[in-house]
């Protein structure tokens, strides 16, 4: 398995997903976990599109995409066993169902992905220029995988990718969740609290805020 990571960001977004490459890092490597960080965009779409690419740029059977704002919390244990390797590996997405889009079900911040699937993937794809639907690769994936009835999907607990926008700070910061995705909100609110999440994560065991 090799973790796939889209490190695209913004000039003014780069100090924040520094921060979130601080933390990924430290836990993939604390847990022997390979990866590989994509910093190019040669196919000029947006950033959240090219998870679907991840096998022209990896060699592997299985990837893990992981998005830049999904933070494992520093108790976290691997997620490696936690996954099945021939199927598709998502977290229910907390805000589903939405009103006109019955289909989709699936968030995909957090996404495992046998090889066998490449070409699922590469489908998907094929409507990045075009799409009108909303949040990028994800109605469109959720969609494909709907008429398969969900039946190639494993589902994840949701402790591995809790919503921070959709779930608050009770939920997101009890003891069993793994792993915060700090999506959905402003900017100015994103890069607050991953900063607030990046200080506790390194923070000394004697300065540790306890939720972490």
């Amino acid at each position: 398995m090799t973790i796939f990571l889209v490190n695209l960001p913004s000039p003014d977004q780069k100090p924040i997903y520094d921060m979130s490459l601080s933390i990924l890092m430290d836990y993939f490597t604390k847990h022997k976990l390979s990866f590989f960080v994509l910093n190019e965009n040669k196919y000029d779409v947006h950033p959240s599109w090219l998870k679907l690419k991840c096998f022209d740029y990896i060699e592997d059977d299985f990837v893990l995409c992981w998005d830049m704002d999904l933070l494992p919390r520093r108790f976290s244990d691997s997620i490696e066993k936690y996954l099945n390797y021939n199927l598709i590996n998502l977290v229910a997405d907390s805000g589903a169902p939405i009103s006109n889009y019955p289909y989709f079900k699936y968030n995909c911040g957090l996404m495992g992905i046998p090889k066998k699937y490449r070409s699922l993937l590469d489908r998907v794809f094929l409507q990045a220029k075009t799409s009108t639907e909303p949040a990028y690769e994800q109605f469109p994936l959720n969609k494909e995988l709907k008429e398969r009835n969900f039946l190639d999907i494993h589902e994840l607990n949701p402790s591995w990718n809790c919503i921070f926008s959709l779930n608050g700070i009770q939920k997101c910061f009890n003891n069993s969740t793994k792993a915060i995705h700090y999506t959905g909100c402003s900017d100015f609110e994103r890069q607050k609290y991953i900063k607030t999440h990046h200080t506790a994560y390194f923070a000394l065991l004697s300065q540790a805020i306890s939720s972490f």
